[in-house]
Parts: structure tokens; C-alpha cells; sequence
């Protein structure tokens, strides 16, 4: 998540947001903190409501709506409070908790995060005496939150098989392409998902077009009694061409 915490950075200093500042600068702030402090505590009690009724629920969004609401109202406590441990605090629950919620549904949380970062960024800056981005500028992109989803569920595609421990033909299987960002290396790979030979079978994103022509991708070469040979055709290539350039 550093990639997306240097964005942001990035963000605020365009529009000259405030940054870097200390909470202990604001504490003569009287009424802005009692009000953030009123504020806090609906947040808590509306949290506590939802955990009284959570007995006989099963439906994971009470759940999840429960916890985000209450670290949201811990966070602000913090805020109101000018309390940097107890803000740090909040704010790591929250971000661990709307994670959280994004793995219960099965929501790619931290690509949304940097979609959402890119397309930000992307917004002119504001004028001096408006306090929100209400104009976007002629140069904003929207976040595209579709193509996050499409990326990160897959997407199926037929492949060729061969059987290491029979002369029986070549057989189709349809297998299940996924896509990765492997930080080590810097760069997003595609694997093999479901299907596989061997388990997961990776290739680089870069190197997808390549494989459109000829043979296509030889998945695994195989090994006689112990390993099928798994390749995707071309044309099936082709396909997984397309849905990672898709708009």
C-alpha cells in the first residue's frame, strides 16, 4: 500500500491540502472539538445499536457496517480529542476493518484504492476559497471500478491437454485466468487460477501479446507419468489480451 500512500501525498500537496500537521496545534479549538466529539459519539451509539440486533443476524453486512462505524467514531474521538495515539489507533482499525470488508465480499480493496488514487489525481486544483473538488477539470478521469472487478475475478478461457499417462488425444479443459501485482518484482503477472498442471503457472502481463501468435502459451511442457502438458491456443490468448486493455 505504499504506492497508494505516495499518491495520495502527491494529491494533497497538489491541491495544498493541509499535511504533516501536529493534532496538539489544535487543542484551543474548543468548539471544533466538542463538535467532533458529539459527532464521535452518535457514530459509537448508532455502532452499539447494530451490535445489540447482530445476535440473529447472519447476513455479513451487519457486521461489517457495525465495526466500520464504530472505528470511524473511535477515529474521530481521537480527532476530538487531539489524541495522536488514540487517532492512530482509529485510523488503523478503520483501514483493517474496511479491508476487511472488501475480503468478505471478495472486493479487490487495495487496486480500487489506487484506481481511485489515479483518478484524483487526475483533478484540476481548487480555488482558493473552495474548501471541497467540486470541479473536475476537463482533464479528470472517473475511477473505472468495472475493470477493477473484471481484473480481479478472471476470466475463463479454453486450453489444450494432454494426458502424461495415455496416448489417449489432446482434450479441452477450460481453465481460469487471474492477475497479480508481485511487488518484489515490481509488475503484474497472469496465472493459470483453476486448472492447472502443476498449480499456479505465471506469466508477465508484458509478455501476453507475444503469445497471441503461433502456438499460442505453453502453459507446462509436461513430464511423461507425472505432469499433463497444459497450453492456451492463440486465439484463446488473444482473449486474455483483450480483457487486460479493456476500457
Amino acid at each position: 500500500m505504499k504506492d497508494q500512500i505516495k499518491k495520495t501525498e502527491r494529491f494533497l500537496q497538489k491541491h495544498k491540502f493541509p499535511l504533516n500537521k501536529s493534532l496538539k496545534d489544535y487543542k484551543e479549538n474548543v468548539v471544533v472539538s466538542s463538535y467532533l466529539r458529539e459527532v464521535a459519539l452518535e457514530l459509537i451509539e448508532s455502532a452499539a445499536f447494530i451490535e445489540s440486533r447482530l445476535h440473529n443476524q447472519s447476513d455479513p453486512r451487519f457486521l461489517r457496517v457495525h465495526v466500520m462505524i464504530e472505528e470511524i467514531g473511535e477515529t474521530i474521538l481521537g480527532l476530538a480529542n487531539c489524541d495522536e495515539t488514540e487517532t492512530l489507533d482509529g485510523l488503523s482499525d478503520l483501514l483493517f476493518t474496511t479491508i476487511g470488508t472488501g475480503l468478505t465480499f471478495d472486493l479487490p480493496s487495495v487496486e480500487g484504492l489506487d484506481e481511485a488514487c489515479d483518478s484524483n489525481l487526475t483533478k484540476r486544483p481548487r480555488e482558493r476559497d473552495d474548501p471541497r473538488l467540486r470541479d473536475k477539470g476537463s482533464d479528470y478521469r472517473s475511477p473505472n471500478m468495472k475493470r477493477v472487478l473484471s481484473l480481479h475475478r478472471g476470466i475463463r478461457v479454453e486450453a489444450l491437454r494432454t494426458p502424461c499417462i495415455s496416448d489417449k488425444p489432446t482434450y479441452q479443459t477450460v481453465i481460469h485466468i487471474k492477475r497479480r501485482y508481485l511487488n518484489e518484482l515490481k509488475s503484474w503477472w497472469i496465472y493459470v487460477a483453476k486448472g492447472g498442471v502443476t498449480g499456479y503457472e505465471s506469466m508477465e502481463e508484458k509478455d501476453v501479446d507475444t503469445m497471441c501468435g503461433g502456438w499460442g502459451w505453453c502453459v507446462c511442457a509436461g513430464a511423461k507419468n507425472k505432469y499433463d502438458k497444459l497450453s492456451i491456443p492463440a486465439e484463446e490468448m488473444q482473449k486474455i489480451s483483450e480483457w487486460l486493455k479493456q476500457k
